[in-house]
């Protein structure tokens, strides 16, 4: 969706929910979650030119963040803030391309009680500040280019050389088996998440056995693919 006065998508008192593979662009705040929730995932999903790309307040006592890419936005890419004590938050914020964001890249404060935020194996760079308040790199953190293929066009595709391929978090595969990359192209969950005619997935072999067959016969066929 496009459209600069209105949050793409804002969600009130969500007990729990899942946000993924989406597009969003040109919106007063991307993602924007409001008080409540008990297990919430936002994964897979480009967001570019917003406000605030996801605006987090006071929710969830489990929340994921996984491999999405939040880029150029105006204001804070991640801003998390907390505010209500009776309880133990637990986030997770691994795996994500954080970018050319003018005012930060991860914002998160709380006022008081007991939270543990995990971040590990992003990519956070070239933000008005890297990171803010409470916010520090974790493990695996980097701040590299990450060398889309035409990011002025919105092709965020990861070039060859990219820093974040097989950089994401560890234990996670991307559909080649290999180590997830960093952003929304990687992991078993990107495996059908590919908005462009480039630079996708491509054969490399393929054989058919047997070679000749009679009609109603059976045939097998193998094909070795690439996905990056």
């Amino acid at each position: 969706p496009t459209d600069n006065t209105v949050c793409a998508i804002y969600i009130n008192k969500a007990l729990s929910g899942s946000i993924s593979g989406m597009r969003i662009t040109s919106n007063a705040n991307g993602i924007h979650f409001n008080a409540g929730g008990n297990n919430l995932t936002i994964r897979n999903c480009i967001i570019d030119n917003c406000q605030y790309g996801i605006y987090l307040h006071n929710i969830s006592n489990t929340l994921y963040i996984y491999n999405n890419l939040i880029v150029n936005c105006d204001k804070m890419a991640l801003h998390l803030s907390i505010y209500n004590n009776d309880r133990t938050y637990y986030y997770t914020i691994k795996g994500n391309i954080i970018a050319y964001n003018k005012e930060g890249g991860i914002y998160y404060n709380y006022l008081d009680g007991n939270n543990v935020v995990y971040i590990a194996n992003n990519n956070v760079y070239e933000n008005g500040g890297n990171y803010h308040s409470l916010a520090a790199p974790g493990t695996g953190d980097i701040s590299k280019n990450p060398r889309f293929i035409d990011a002025e066009s919105g092709n965020y595709v990861l070039q060859s050389s990219s820093p974040c391929i097989n950089s994401g978090v560890p234990g996670m595969l991307d559909p080649d088996g290999s180590r997830s990359d960093m952003g929304p192209y990687a992991t078993m969950t990107a495996k059908s998440f590919w908005p462009y005619p480039q630079h996708g997935p491509i054969v490399k072999e393929l054989s058919i056995i047997p070679s000749a067959i009679p009609k109603g016969g059976k045939l097998s066929i193998k094909a070795t693919g690439e996905i990056r």
